[in-house]
């Protein structure tokens, strides 16, 4: 297969309903959006207006199976699409799995044609509905793809894949959906060739104190760290567990030692480990008290650096088998690790793998984790293959490994390297002949002379090359092998090359390319955290620009053009601030963005300097901003839209921004859920919200049915409403347009001022009027709303 898009692929632990795409896909039976659980989900979210979307969308149509229905999607949603594909019952399977794959099919096609840049679809099938068995259901998805990528380019870049936390099979079908995606898109010479594959598993690793703490969603039985860590009672080691997976592997002679053991409270029983590759196995008993798990935890780390050992691999002890939350266990382990390693000076122990085998107990121990180490974590998914990465008009690649930093360069072994070249010393034999000893001696000089003429000797130090990227490293050694020169270490950090001069020339232009490269991509990328260059995209939405190019505007080195994110080539004309595309002339608007230190403008944004704290913009009518906004107000509201303006309040929204990577970070897949919503207001409080936000203080004004807290409405139809939008003197209304974090949700009761008790000491994140369907949602944080634009209607 010819892939040559960038596509990213996204695996993503939740619901469809939670993502940010502008296609959304769903399954369907007999044209009803609500027979499946996914359909319900997003009429839950979406409400009354995806209805009535729906039922427009399939009047006057029949759909048979593997057809697909277009809905528009609605600002709840945050999707252009929610494209239903018609199923098959599972009464007949095989019907089953080639509508499926039909409607997967005419899915991209339609992508392609509605030049959407994102998608998100579940694995579908292995469900009560369809009850297609997850293997099947994850070919069948997979193969859809790679059939997908085979075609020509399009402007689709990011397919996202959704898969529950709690499904019997969710773990199955994380692994089937990664194992698939990693071997289909190989060629035959091992490189793969779509862009990137992340996912919300990937290993997370953090240093703590000179030490790597890992979190490994993974088998622990699949470990060769020296030490390895068994969770057992003591008595049963027949039950499905991490205990009888161990034992197997380790061997009966090692069960043998553990029945009957004596062992105290908090202590660990260490045996050799028979079978299992590992130098140790240390077994423990939790009691399910989390105080004895944090103890075991610590001890772990003490007893693994008092054997020397420089690794061990811990499961979560008691999760499983033992029955306590995943999110208690999370903490006593950490807090158990931190409290071993943090201020003990280990010199052995540098690496703890925390095994993770179920998805929502691996979600746990990643939020608990960014509480306890806080900003520590450095690393970011590593690619499941080998990978040499195809992009438009550039190229990257990565090393095949558990996990990377990305801030750490790559470390190669260069001595080795060149060991590893074939010996390229050859000799070359000459025969002179001549009628004196003296014309030969003169011409043999002339002949070293010529020689010694034509090659060279260079001399370059290890700081040149400790920061060539892997493919830089290898193109240098295939030069020198190519180009038939001699390399040798001279010293520690020396090396010297021979050859001809040509040879010798174009291999030291190369390292001085690559050095300079270094200094580039120093400066673009220390540039592109201080302006945002933004190119206004075909569906009217700002897009950054790539950092090279963003580099490339901000010098003014732009003559031969830029190239966006999606490899569309265009030509630049500064003054005007717009661009032209090259191949079909398509004109279209540039912004440049100042970030602050601390703080990134939205992309949609108009630039701010550092003394603007507030600004309120008018909005273009013809904008596809304002006629998004005015169109989502219009659909349960009559009124006349007079002005729509853009509220840039730098101070409020870096600190909602703030509250949202906290609930992000608390809530685990769940997140901080943000929604578009409603706040209907009078003249006098206007001015007040844009400068200092909305105020629950003021709660009561307009009655607290679900709790004193701050009330924003999914329809702007009730906002709207006199007794909210109190009309000023000339009759016109006003209302704010809010983003508004509603993370994890209840019913709201009226004495309520703070949310309930979720999981103690957490809360709810906000409540509602109504937990199926909810038409309100009520705030208790000032900083969990953020007034985005102001509605002035009549």
């Amino acid at each position: 297969m010819d892939f040559d898009k960038e596509i990213n692929i996204k695996v993503v632990v939740g619901s469809l309903e939670q993502q940010q795409a502008d296609v959304f896909v769903a399954p369907m039976i007999q044209t009803n959006m609500t027979s499946t659980l996914i359909g319900s989900s997003l009429l839950n979210k979406a409400g009354r207006q995806l209805q009535n979307n729906f039922n427009s969308a399939k009047r006057n149509h029949t759909l048979k199976p593997g057809e697909v229905l277009e809905v528009d999607g609605t600002q709840a949603l945050g999707c252009s699409k929610v494209l239903f594909i018609e199923c098959v019952p599972k009464e007949n399977n095989h019907k089953s799995e080639k509508a499926l794959r039909s409607g997967l099919g005419r899915v991209f096609e339609l992508c392609e044609q509605n030049s959407c840049g994102s998608v998100a679809l579940p694995v579908t099938g292995p469900g009560k509905v369809l009850s297609i068995p997850v293997k099947d259901a994850v070919n069948i998805l997979t193969q859809e793809i790679c059939e997908f990528l085979s075609g020509p380019s399009g402007l689709l870049h990011t397919i996202c894949i959704t898969i529950m936390a709690n499904y019997a099979h969710s773990e199955e079908m994380f692994q089937t959906v990664c194992g698939n995606l990693s071997a289909k898109m190989v060629d035959n010479t091992g490189e793969a060739l779509f862009h990137s594959l992340t996912t919300d598993l990937d290993e997370i690793i953090m240093p703590v104190d000179g030490t790597e703490l890992h979190l490994v969603f993974g088998d622990i039985t699949n470990e060769t760290t020296d030490a390895i860590v068994n969770t057992t009672d003591f008595k049963d080691f027949q039950t499905a567990g991490v205990c009888k997976d161990i034992l197997t592997k380790a061997g009966s002679q090692i069960q043998a030692q553990l029945t009957g053991a004596q062992v105290a409270r908090g202590q660990i029983f260490t045996t050799p480990p028979g079978g299992f590759p590992c130098k140790t196995i240390m077994h423990v008993c939790g009691l399910r008290d989390p105080g004895v798990i944090e103890t075991l935890a610590k001890e772990i780390v003490v007893q693994s650096e008092q054997g020397c050992y420089r690794s061990v691999a811990i499961p979560a002890i008691c999760a499983g088998q033992g029955g306590l939350d995943p999110n208690v266990v999370a903490r006593s382990i950490l807090e158990g690790v931190k409290d071993g390693v943090q201020g003990a000076n280990l010199q052995h122990l540098k690496s703890i793998r925390i095994l993770l085998l179920k998805i929502n107990v691996f979600l746990a121990f990643k939020a608990t984790a960014k509480q306890i180490f806080g900003g520590t974590q450095l690393t970011a998914p590593a690619p499941l293959v080998s990978t040499s990465v195809i992009t438009r008009g550039r190229s990257a690649s990565t090393r095949s490994s558990r996990s990377r930093s990305l801030t750490s360069p790559v470390t190669l072994d260069f001595t080795s390297l060149v060991a590893s070249l074939p010996d390229t010393e050859s000799r070359a034999a000459f025969l002179v002949i001549g009628h004196t000893n003296n014309e030969v001696s003169d011409a043999c000089r002339e002949l070293q002379q010529a020689y010694k003429d034509q090659c060279s000797t260079h001399i370059f130090y290890h700081d040149e090359i400790k920061h060539l990227t892997e493919d830089e490293m290898k193109q240098l050694l295939s030069k020198v092998n190519s180009l038939h020169l001699q390399i040798e270490q001279s010293s520690s950090d020396r090396w010297v090359v021979k050859g001809l001069k040509d040879g010798v020339n174009e291999l030291v232009r190369l390292i001085q390319d690559a050095l300079r490269r270094q200094v580039r991509d120093k400066d673009q990328s220390i540039l592109f955290n201080q302006v945002t260059w933004c190119i206004l995209g075909s569906r009217g939405i700002w897009q950054k620009i790539p950092i090279d190019m963003n580099y490339k505007l901000e010098k003014k080195d732009v003559e031969d053009g830029i190239v966006d994110a999606q490899g569309v080539k265009w030509t630049v004309n500064l003054r005007k601030m717009e661009v032209i595309a090259c191949h079909s002339g398509e004109v279209t608007a540039l912004k440049r963005l100042e970030n602050l230190s601390d703080f990134s403008l939205p992309i949609y944004w108009d630039n701010m300097s550092q003394g603007d704290s507030l600004q309120v913009i008018d909005l273009d009518q013809s904008s596809t901003e304002y006629q998004t906004l005015k169109a989502d107000f219009k659909k349960t509201v009559t009124k006349t839209v007079l002005k729509i303006q853009r509220i840039q309040n730098m101070n409020l929204r870096r600190l909602y921004e703030g509250r949202k990577k906290e609930l992000e970070s608390k809530n685990g897949s769940v997140g901080a859920a943000e929604k578009i919503l409603y706040h209907g207001t009078s003249e006098e409080s206007c001015s007040s919200i844009m400068q200092s936000n909305f105020n629950r203080n003021f709660a009561g004004q307009n009655a607290t049915y679900f709790g004193h807290g701050t009330y924003f409405a999914v329809n702007a139809s009730y906002s709207a409403q006199n007794k909210y939008a109190v009309p000023a003197a000339d009759g016109t209304q006003l209302m704010f347009v809010a983003r508004v974090l509603t993370g994890y949700h209840t019913q709201g009761q009226a004495d309520m001022k703070t949310p309930p008790v979720r999981v103690a000491p957490d809360l709810y994140d906000s409540v509602v009027d109504n937990l199926q369907n909810p038409s309100m949602f009520v705030v208790f944080h000032d900083c969990q709303a953020y007034p985005d634009y102001l509605i002035t209607f009549k």
